[in-house]
Parts: C-alpha cells; sequence; structure tokens
C-alpha cells in the first residue's frame, strides 16, 4: 500500500474512526464480505419484487448494503492502490454510517408491531387505543431524530477533517463528535431493545417470531458496544484490532442484514395480530355448522 497528498496527522485521526487507518492485512477480509454482500443481491430483489415478502421497511437494507459495499469496495482499493486525503474521508465516514439503517429497521420493526398490536387489544376502548398509538409513534420520531443526530455528527466529522486538518483543536472536535455519534447509536439500540422486550410482554407475541426478532437486534447491540469502546480506546493497525474489527462489527452487521433479509416482515407485523380475529372467525364457523345440525339430527329423530 502506498500513499499520496495524505497528512500524517490525518492518519492519526483517522484511527478514531471505526475501522481507523487502512492497511494490507484489510485487503482479504474487504473482498470476502463484499462478495458475501453481493451474493445477497437475488433475495433482496426477490424480497421486494414479491408482493408477499415486499415491505417499505426492506428499504433500510437496501442503504446498509450500497453504504458497507461501498465502504468495503474502497477499503479494498486502498489496502492496495495509492490514496489520497478525500478517499480515507469518504471510507471512514460510509464505515461509521453504514450501521444505522439496520439500527432504523429495529425501530421500524417495533413500532409496526406495537401500533398492530394496540390496534388489536380489546383490553382498551378506541380512545385509549389511539391514545397508545400516538405515543408509540412519538418515541418513534425521537428515536429517529436520534440517528439523524448520530449520523449528522458522524459527517460533520469528516468535513472538519477534510478542511485543511492541522492542529489539536480540531482533533478534539472529530474526536468529540465521533464519541457523541456512537454513545447516540448505542443508546438507541439499548431503547429499541427494551421497548421490544415490553412489547413483547404485553402483546403475548408468539416465541419463535420474538426470537426472530432477537436474533436480530442482539448483533446490533454488539455492533453497537464495539463502535464505542474502538471510538474512546482508538484504532491500531494491529492483527488483533483488524480480527476485532471485521468480526464484532462487519460480521455480526452483516448477520442482521441476513435476518431482516431472511424473515417475512409482512407476516411478523400484520398477520400475528390477526390470529385472535382468525381463531374467533373459526369458532363462529364451527358454532354455526354445529347450529345448522342440530335441527337436521332432532328431525331424523323423530322420523
Amino acid at each position: 500500500m502506498s500513499e499520496t497528498n495524505v497528512n500524517t496527522n490525518i492518519n492519526s485521526v483517522v484511527d478514531n474512526f471505526n475501522g481507523g487507518s487502512v492497511g494490507r492485512d484489510d485487503l482479504a477480509p474487504a473482498i470476502v464480505f463484499a462478495v458475501a454482500l453481493a451474493l445477497t443481491v437475488p433475495l433482496m430483489i426477490w424480497r421486494f419484487i414479491s408482493k408477499k415478502h415486499s415491505s417499505k421497511i426492506l428499504i433500510n437494507a437496501v442503504a446498509f448494503f450500497v453504504i458497507r459495499l461501498a465502504s468495503l469496495i474502497i477499503r479494498a482499493y486502498m489496502a492496495r492502490r495509492a490514496y489520497n486525503t478525500g478517499t480515507l474521508i469518504a471510507q471512514a465516514v460510509l464505515t461509521s454510517i453504514g450501521y444505522l439503517p439496520l439500527l432504523n429497521a429495529l425501530i421500524d420493526l417495533w413500532q409496526v408491531r406495537a401500533e398492530k398490536g394496540d390496534q388489536n387489544d380489546q383490553s382498551f376502548d378506541a380512545v385509549h387505543r389511539a391514545k397508545k398509538i400516538k405515543w408509540v409513534k412519538y418515541v418513534g420520531w425521537f428515536l429517529r431524530f436520534l440517528l439523524l443526530a448520530s449520523l449528522a455528527t458522524a459527517i460533520a466529522a469528516g468535513i472538519v477533517l477534510s478542511r485543511n486538518y492541522d492542529n489539536e483543536r480540531q482533533a478534539n472536535i472529530i474526536r468529540n463528535l465521533l464519541k457523541a455519534s456512537y454513545i447516540v447509536s448505542l443508546a438507541v439500540t439499548v431503547i429499541g431493545m427494551l421497548l421490544k422486550a415490553t412489547s413483547t410482554i404485553m402483546n403475548h407475541e408468539p416465541k419463535r417470531k420474538t426470537a426472530l426478532l432477537y436474533a436480530y437486534s442482539i448483533p446490533l447491540l454488539i455492533v453497537s458496544i464495539y463502535r464505542v469502546i474502538e471510538v474512546f480506546s482508538g484504532y491500531r493497525a494491529t492483527p488483533n484490532a483488524l480480527v476485532a474489527f471485521f468480526v464484532a462489527m462487519i460480521l455480526f452487521e452483516f448477520i442482521a442484514y441476513a435476518v431482516l433479509l431472511a424473515m417475512n416482515i409482512n407476516k411478523m407485523v400484520n398477520k400475528f395480530h390477526h390470529r385472535h380475529d382468525d381463531d374467533a372467525e373459526k369458532r363462529g364457523m364451527r358454532s354455526a355448522e354445529s347450529d345448522a345440525a342440530t335441527p337436521r339430527e332432532s328431525m331424523a329423530t323423530r322420523h
């Protein structure tokens, strides 16, 4: 790897971003994960074109796919080719923000399921259900505002770094912006998981579907924790740090992304909540059939 027009001070500050500076050893894992992402394209396309499986929530998966694939391609390029400051900063920012669409999907899944559950909760009248749904929407907006703040601070760190970075004061600003971004994303992840647990208990959701959602959210929590640990400790281009980055962040991101593509979102957020209505309808049909059969039996008895 060779570098062109890259300030050595900038390299040291970039180590505060997830993944830090790029070395030759980044080439192989970057290519492996880029290929793994590319192999999911047929499944992603099928999910979108299938009426049974298509969902707006999958837009988050597409956003993650584009951002993470771009960052991995740039990382692989930098591992073997000369690069400039702009390329270095672009890779660092893309690596940092790629996680956020997956986190937004977690909020979407919780909000839609919570709203559906409240609409079908027969223990409350229409007024109380409307108030609960409004509360769910407010919480969803608040969490998305925090996500936007996390996104904005990460991008702002890249902008500060690109504008003639030359002093320690700017370095501290960048570090603080990144710390704020990663801490906020961790907070959103924890809040989202707590809300999901509360919704599971209140709506008596089936264990199988709840387990699938936790299979999605737990990898996100691992990524969030790693991001915070790394930004406070600083990335160092060592074999252990490289393994930690590609396992604790890239691998677990990919696991969450794969779970999101694998789950039938429409079935999880819609059909479950009509289960009780369907059961009641089936019981009603059986009761009607039984009532219709009773007069016939009586007539046969008299004959």
